[in-house]
């Protein structure tokens, strides 16, 4: 199987369960989600951009996220892809300074009255939840 395999790559540990995603995603470079089916916004992939953690992922992986397309998100589909991929980010200046500020516009992307006002927008007007008095 994958797991396996994965797990005999330099530089490649297999955790488990992660208990503090912080201190997970402090640590870790850039997230890979290898998605080949299923539908939906994949809430890993926004998990490690409000991380400020870029993401290389599949077109399917990919989808509802092409705000974020070279930006944070690359879709990669085959070994040549992933490999520009990793080489772009490796290539990058400042990566505190890039993590910072992708996690900046991935909190502002996915804050819930952002959220909220496009499915508004999509149910028609439908009014927005008033505050408990």
């Amino acid at each position: 199987g994958v797991l396996p395999d994965a797990a005999a790559l330099p530089n490649v540990r297999l955790l488990g369960r992660v208990n503090d995603l912080g201190t997970f995603y402090a640590g870790v470079d850039v997230a890979a989600n290898l998605i080949r089916f299923g539908s939906g916004l994949k809430t890993k992939n926004v998990e490690s951009l409000l991380f400020g953690v870029p993401v290389i992922t599949t077109t399917v992986g990919a989808e509802g996220l092409e705000d974020f397309a070279g930006q944070g998100l690359y879709v990669a589909d085959d070994e040549t892809a992933w490999a520009n991929a990793l080489r772009e980010l490796r290539l990058g200046d400042n990566p505190a300074r890039n993590r910072r500020q992708l996690r900046e516009r991935a909190l502002a992307a996915f804050e819930p009255e952002v959220v909220f006002a496009a499915l508004r927008r999509e149910l028609g007007g439908f009014p927005a939840a008033r505050s408990p008095s």
